[in-house]
Order: structure tokens, then sequence, then C-alpha cells
């Protein structure tokens, strides 16, 4: 009989059980309040799919999750809500980056706000507002929307928006409600649709300079349509930052995706990626070059090193992060400016 940890029976396909028995579910090795093990086994969720596929791990986490945070964290309060997440995630393991590869997200995202200052200075223009456009894909349960979310909402200009895809459509609804009960309602739209549904494919040469808005339709009247090949996204100039969460396979399919429906471009968009080049593997295979048995940096897809290989070359500046308690790392792509932030 496997359970979760709140005691309720969970089904799972016999070629996901294998020889496992007792009462526990099997998630990363993780030890619940009860002493049960709650993971998912060999990387796949309960219905036998694998996660990053599915985008959950099947076994109502997500929704356990939900409720912890609707209880424990005051409405309003984005700090309260990103506690809340992550207080969680010690006891159950979750899908969002978490702290320490957050708080490289939050410089990546100051530094951009400083950097249109300065740019803005440089012009010697009367001040005027220039509200960040920002677009996440992946939104999980609102976790990483929450992080950039608070910063738009307190530090940017007025207007400034966080755009964030989701393509499973629970987890969708969460980071809705997540996002809502954090106060950041007018600045972050979660959207459920994949990612080459939401564009236009037929760029626009003829852009507004004076445009502000996230899209140049009524989204909340055309929400429901994307996906559905009724309506998409006019993107009428580049987004000034995007964030990749989603599965690392397809990180360079879609931001070239982005690139050709002019969402992305290398001159203003920084971009950043989580998930990317485990700190291991790259030492490993810059060792193998140094002692002849490579040529050249690992381009495989499943750590998404193509993803590096091509954002290194197409951009300014990339550096990738890591935290003390981490595998992998987080990238940042800038365009050519330099961050003005410790």
């Amino acid at each position: 009989c496997f359970r979760d940890v709140l005691g309720n029976n969970l089904k799972f396909p016999e070629e996901i059980v294998g020889t496992y028995h007792s009462s526990c579910i099997v998630d990363n090795g993780r030890l619940g309040s009860n002493n049960n093990l709650i993971v998912t086994i060999m990387g796949k969720n309960a219905s036998g799919r694998h996660i990053s596929e599915v985008g959950n791990y099947g076994d109502k986490r997500e929704h356990y999750a939900s409720k912890y945070v609707l209880e424990h964290a005051p409405p309003n309060d984005p700090e309260a809500c990103i506690r809340s997440l992550e207080e969680f995630d010690v006891r159950w393991t979750m899908l969002h980056l978490g702290q320490e590869k957050g708080k490289h997200l939050d410089r990546a995202v100051r530094a951009l706000i400083l950097e249109k200052r300065r740019q803005e200075k440089e012009c010697n223009h009367e001040k005027t507002n220039r509200p960040i456009r920002a677009l996440e894909i992946g939104s999980y349960i609102g976790y990483s929307a929450i992080r950039i979310g608070r910063i738009l909402a307190a530090e940017a200009d007025a207007g400034s928006t966080l755009l964030s895809v989701e393509q499973n459509e629970d987890n969708a609804g969460y980071a809705k409600v997540h996002v809502d009960h954090a106060g950041l309602k007018e600045t972050v739209m979660v959207l459920h649709s994949k990612i080459e549904e939401c564009f236009d494919d037929n760029n626009n040469n003829n852009e507004d300079d004076n445009y502000n808005g996230n899209v140049d339709i009524d989204i909340d009247e055309t929400i429901n349509n994307i996906g559905g090949g009724e309506d998409t996204i006019r993107c009428c100039r580049p987004y000034d930052f995007v964030f990749l969460d989603h599965r690392k396979p397809f990180y360079l399919r879609d931001l070239e995706l982005l690139e050709s429906r002019g969402v992305i471009d290398t001159n203003v968009t920084t971009v950043v990626a989580d998930n990317v080049g485990p700190l291991e593997h790259l030492q490993f295979r810059a060792r193998a070059i140094a002692d002849g048995r490579r040529k050249r940096p690992c381009k495989c897809v499943n750590k998404a090193c193509n993803f590096l290989d091509y954002v290194r070359r197409n951009w300014s500046c990339t550096e990738v992060l890591y935290g003390e308690n981490t595998k992998d790392g987080i990238s940042v792509s800038r365009p050519a400016y330099e961050p003005q932030i410790e």
C-alpha cells in the first residue's frame, strides 16, 4: 500500500512500483514527518510518465503545498508566500528552483532594473516611465513568478509585468492562486499554454516605440483561446527579461523559436535558465579537454549544454552560478552591459 504524507492511498503502475513494498512512497529518499519516504521512483510520477514531461509528481504534493501556503502565508505578502513554499520543500521535494538559486534570479532582475535606469540617465532625457516586460516559461506553482513579480512591483517602473506560461493545467491553477494570494495580480499573469502556441509567428517590423504593454491584444479576453488556435500574442518588441525553467532538452529549441518570433533579442533581452550544466559534469569535460581526450565543450541536450554553448556564442556575457547545495546551475546571459549590483 503506497501512501502520501497525509496517509491517502496512492496507486502506481506495476512497472513503477517494481520491488518496493511497505507503506511508503519513494521520492529522492527523503523522509516525511511519519518517517515515510516521499519521492518518485526512477524520475517518474505516479502516472508512470517522466516528471519533466508531465510537470508535476502526480501524487498531490502540489495540492498540499498550495494548502500550506494559504494556511501559513498572510494575504498580500510575497515574502511569506516564498517562505511557505520553501518550508514545504524541506518536507516534500518540489520542482521550483529554491532559495539559493532564487537569490541569483533576484540579482539578475535587479541588475536589469539598474541598467535600464543607467541607460535612461545617459540619454539625458527627462525621466520617463519605462516598464520592464518579463516572460517566464515554466511557472510550476508560482514560486519563481512571485520572486520576479515582487521585485518588478516594488523596484521597477510602474506598469512592469511578468507573463508566466505553464503548460500543465493543474500547475497553472496553483500558480495563479499563489500569485493572487501574494498580492501580485496586477503585476504577474499566469497563462496556461504551450509556449509555441502563445506568440504569433509573423514578425511585425513596424514596431511602436511608445508601446508599453505586454501584448497588443486584450489578453484577458483571449486567454482561454490561446492554445486553441484562435488567438496568439503578437510581440511588438522584444521582452527585457526571459526566464526558462521547464524541460532542459527544449531550452535551445524554445529559445530559437522565441528569437524567430521577435520575443527575444540578443541585444535587448536578459535570458536566465535554471537546471543547466551540472558543475561536476562541466568540470569533468574541462579535464577531458585539457588531457586531450575531448576536443570541445559538451553540447549534450539532456543537461542543456547545447543551450549554454549557444548563449555563450550569441550573448555578450554568460555566467553559470551555483549554490552550495545545488548540483546544477542557473545561467544568466546578458546583452552588452555590466551588472551594477553586488
